[in-house]
């Protein structure tokens, strides 16, 4: 293998950590091929695996070589998958990158110093726990930034996906990571001699795995499609105004843009005059329009005539609005904001947005790090987080079609159990209000928009996705796209909602899963404690091992 070498020796073969982050990116978007994500992390596996192959190298060398190439790989995932983060400097990129990677490189000592004690048969199971284990530590936190999930991956193959309404996101990241692992060892296996029937065995497990999920899935995606008939239903809009931030400039512009959002907003209840009766012959008109987050052209509590604009409408409308505007309380903290106004144009429900993006809305160590952000143009102010749910009750003509949406905002769609707690709290229809204008039309708005298939899954609830300037979608229970404005297009979009209530094991239960993974764990370190290192397979490192045998012969 490729490697840097120093004299003639091999200090850290890299080329396995670069190509399987390589090949994981191709399963996020722009190319979005999910399949490849079973296969990926082979090369990484393997790597860890065979750490202890390696003769006449004290332990602590081989978990830091490991723990080196998990750094690498995670530099190279995050600066290739997030190219686009590159739009907003390339300072931020690569400093971003590097931190990413560092959970990465502990993953990687840790599976060396685990892996080579355990049998051929165990120790995918022990790589996919302590995999999924790192992707809950990348998602806790106020700084967490849980972009590229093994889970997240699989939004391009519905039927797989239907596994997160069960487990949850972390039970699809153990199955992928975990055929990945038997994939390397029925590799390691062949490598080194074993009888074929072993090999065949792994490499069944491996393929066996997103096969039986694939199969099962149409199954529950069926059984999901025959669920939502006889629901009662609403017809909710959304508009995409696709307006930049640096267009609305003066106080013209900001008019402009209001008298925009109004236009499309009226569109919308246009388009949904012809579903104004319900199953009953029953006037219901459109349960409400939905704008994206932020957009609103100023302060609607410190601005009267931009909040008798937004309820005039509203009740010119017989239609309630759910708007995203910046806003700023009675104590001078800065929040971003969901406002809803109903149908007679009084103001019902608020929610502040709790999960702050960081180095977003709010950046840490401004002490430390004052003078290098104001370099960059940060302002002094941090946003202020909420501190309640955004469930809003829209209510209804009837008690059938009464609605309970549960909002969050942006960020937060990226984290399971914002959606989770507001369906937990009643909700039966999830509305995210986004924003990824600042990366324009590369890849990193739609790879946020993949993410929303995972909500939708894991609550079995619709999802309503209203963004600036896009991806704005509707999203089905079962996870897929059934209407969507594509980036930079100006439009609305109308699309009827099924209201449903029931909860799914995941609602129900939360990240059970994960404490299956730590007992996985637990019982993979005390069975290494009492075994001692797997003989030496083949040598991935240079050196003078001993001469190997494998079905090709001998190994130099």
């Amino acid at each position: 293998m490729d490697a840097l070498t120093r004299g003639g020796r091999s200090l850290v073969p890299l080329a396995p950590a670069v190509l399987s982050a390589l090949l994981l990116t191709l399963a996020f978007a722009p190319l979005g091929w999910w399949w490849a994500a079973w296969v990926a992390l082979i090369p990484l596996y393997t790597s860890f695996a065979n750490a202890g192959a390696v003769p006449q190298t004290p332990k602590k060398e081989r978990d830091s070589r490991s723990g080196t190439r998990g750094f690498a790989f995670g530099t190279f995932l995050f600066l290739v998958g997030m190219f686009w983060m590159n739009e907003i400097g390339a300072v931020p990129w690569f400093v971003l990158a590097c931190i990413q990677a560092i959970p990465f490189a502990i993953l990687g000592a840790l599976a060396a110093a685990l892996l080579p004690r355990l049998p051929p048969w165990a120790r995918p199971f022990a790589f996919a726990a302590l995999w999924t284990l790192l992707e809950f530590a990348r998602s806790y936190g106020r700084y967490a930034f849980p972009w590229f999930l093994l889970s997240t991956s699989q939004t391009n193959s519905p039927p797989i996906l239907q596994l997160v309404s069960v487990t949850g996101q972390w039970g699809l990241s153990f199955c992928v990571a975990a055929a990945n692992g038997f994939g390397g060892e029925a590799w390691l296996a062949w490598r080194r001699g074993s009888p074929s029937g072993l090999a065949v065995r792994l490499a069944a497990a491996g393929i066996g795995t997103p096969t039986a999920l694939l199969l099962s899935g149409l199954s529950v995606i069926a059984s999901v499609q025959k669920s939502e008939n006889g629901l009662p239903t609403r017809v909710v809009g959304l508009a995409q105004g696709s307006i930049k931030k640096e267009d609305y400039g003066d106080s013209e512009n900001r008019q402009r843009v209001l008298t925009t959002y109004l236009n499309l907003t009226r569109d919308a209840v246009l388009q949904g005059q012809g579903d104004r009766l319900d199953r009953r012959g029953q006037p219901r008109g459109i349960a409400f329009v939905a704008w994206p987050e932020t957009v609103v052209p100023g302060y609607i509590t410190q601005n009267p005539s931009l909040r008798g604009a937004l309820s005039e409408t509203a009740r010119a409308l017989r239609t309630p609005l759910l708007v995203g505007a910046p806003e700023v309380d009675e104590d001078g903290n800065w929040r971003n904001t969901a406002f809803l106004f109903d149908r007679n144009g009084l103001e019902q429900a608020r929610y502040d947005k709790n999960q702050l993006v960081p180095i977003g809305e709010f950046f840490p160590l401004r002490g430390v790090l004052g003078p290098i952000y104001a370099r960059y143009g940060v302002p002094d102010q941090d946003h202020a987080s909420g501190n309640r749910l955004g469930i809003m009750d829209l209510g209804g003509i009837s008690p059938e079609t009464k609605l309970r949406v549960g909002t969050i905002i942006c960020y937060e769609s990226v984290f399971p159990n914002w959606a989770r707690d507001d369906v937990r709290g009643g909700a039966q229809v999830i509305v995210l209000l986004t924003s990824d204008q600042t990366f324009g039309t590369s890849a990193g708005p739609r790879q946020h928009a993949d993410i929303a298939a995972v909500r939708a899954v894991e609550t079995r609830r619709w999802m309503v996705r209203a963004a600036s300037t896009g991806v704005s979608e509707f999203l089905d229970p079962s996870g897929q796209v059934r209407d969507a404005l594509p980036l930079t297009k100006r439009g609305v979009l109308v699309h009827s909602v099924t209201l449903r209530d029931d909860r799914t094991l995941y609602v129900r239960w939360g990240d059970w899963a994960l404490w299956v993974c730590a007992g996985i764990v637990a019982a993979c370190v005390i069975a290494a404690r009492r075994s001692v290192p797997s003989a030496p397979e083949f040598a991935s490192e240079a050196g003078s091992p001993p001469e190997q045998t494998s079905r090709r012969g001998k190994v130099p």
